[in-house]
């Protein structure tokens, strides 16, 4: 609402009959933010407490680093090095069963570019290390 006053340009929200032009239409658009804001206040409040809640009972949060199996990993970079394309490969490795780092039975394109961008940055890593240390 300030932007729009501050820009010279108004909300006209059909559905709701608003008109950001009128006295009563800013007040309503103005009311309706602030709820909105309100809202997302109380839902970062909960999902705060829920979480000091659960760290204090010793729950561990989060899903933490799922590893590949560095054979299947390698055979995976050996394959699209091969030319093979993503869809390919996670057609393959879903044909013969192959489960996911989560222990999924699909493998997507998407989790295939995943494996082979996690290798190219160990790979990254690796070379910086070597260079600092030599």
């Amino acid at each position: 609402m300030d932007r729009a006053a501050r820009e010279g340009w108004a909300l006209i929200v059909l559905d709701l009959g608003l008109d950001t032009t009128t006295l009563m239409g800013r007040f309503t658009a103005n009311l309706f933010a602030n709820i909105a804001e309100l809202e997302r206040g109380m839902i970062a409040e909960r999902t705060s407490a829920a979480l000091q809640a659960a760290k204090a009972q010793g729950k561990r949060l989060g899903v933490g680093n799922r590893v590949l199996d560095p054979q299947l990993l390698q055979r995976i970079v050996n394959m699209h090095q091969a030319g093979e394309g993503l869809t390919a490969i996670a057609n393959r490795l879903n044909d013969e069963g192959v489960p996911t780092s989560r222990g999924g039975s699909k493998w997507w394109p998407s989790t295939v570019k995943g494996a082979l961008e996690s290798d190219r940055l160990d790979r990254e890593a690796a070379a910086l290390r070597a260079r600092h240390v030599s």
